[in-house]
């Protein structure tokens, strides 16, 4: 194994073994691990990680022999990406670092826990208890950005559509850096058929992530509600310029350019 060089991992079956993969072009590759083409490096043992099937992270080995990684499929839209490290076959998990998070998390402990207690209730669907939770991490601190942005997203998924645009808008006032809040608020208008709003915010969701195929689509959508077909082909084909077999996008375009009559 090579110091510093980053490889893909994955368990499968439930194993406690872990295998490490080195990413590799794809006509080479031997196997496919979260879409990824990679070939089989070597075998670890991991103790503490049994359970996971299918997982996958993303693995360095560090000069000081110890396997450092992060997790960026822990949670989705949690607003944490777990990391750790793992020394003579035992993992230890860290508390997320602030630049692998897709929103700020809070540096208040007690604030910090009933977030992890709201995220644990938001993805066994418990909407109104993780409401609660994130309320009461946002008491303890009012500029958690995370628990606005998850709470929002309870809101959302219970059809309370003002509140998550309430919480995902106080979100964006403490850190407006961060693509996925305009996007889930430009999601929340575009339900809501405020076009108009839903078109400002995928625009700033492009301005951050100028490679987010999604948004080109959510943007061509609401332009091709408001029935302005041209704007929606731009976009349409600005997001399979990023991803050329994205179905939707091409579905989305051919029905585009017949209503435009082309």
């Amino acid at each position: 194994m090579q110091a510093n060089g980053w490889y893909i991992a994955a368990a499968f079956d439930n194993s406690r073994e872990i295998i490490l993969f080195d990413p590799v072009s794809r006509d080479k590759s031997t196997m496919v691990v979260n879409g990824v083409a990679v070939r089989e490096n070597s075998r670890q043992n991991v103790r503490t990680h049994g359970g996971a099937t299918y997982h996958a992270w993303l693995w360095v080995y560090g000069n000081d022999g110890a396997i450092y990684w992060i997790d960026p499929t822990w949670t989705d839209n949690s607003g944490q990406v777990v990391w750790g490290v793992v020394r003579n076959g035992e993992e230890v998990q860290m508390r997320p670092r602030q630049d692998l998070c897709i929103a700020p998390v809070s540096s208040n402990d007690a604030s910090y826990e009933a977030a992890n207690r709201g995220d644990a209730r938001k993805n066994r669907g418990e909407w109104d208890q993780a409401i609660a939770e994130y309320t009461a991490a946002i008491r303890e601190d009012p500029n958690n950005v995370a628990a606005y942005y998850n709470r929002g997203n309870a809101f959302y998924n219970k059809g309370d559509l003002d509140t998550a645009i309430a919480d995902y808008t106080q979100a964006i006032r403490l850190d407006p850096n961060f693509a996925i809040m305009y996007y889930n608020r430009g999601n929340t208008y575009y339900n809501k058929k405020d076009y108009n709003r839903a078109i400002a915010d995928y625009t700033q969701v492009i301005r951050l992530d100028p490679n987010n195929a999604s948004a080109y689509i959510n943007r061509g959508n609401a332009y091709y509600n408001k029935g302005d077909y041209n704007r929606a082909i731009v976009d349409y084909e600005a997001a399979l310029r990023i991803d050329p077999n994205d179905a939707n996008a091409r579905r989305n375009l051919d029905l585009a350019r017949q209503s435009w009559g082309y």
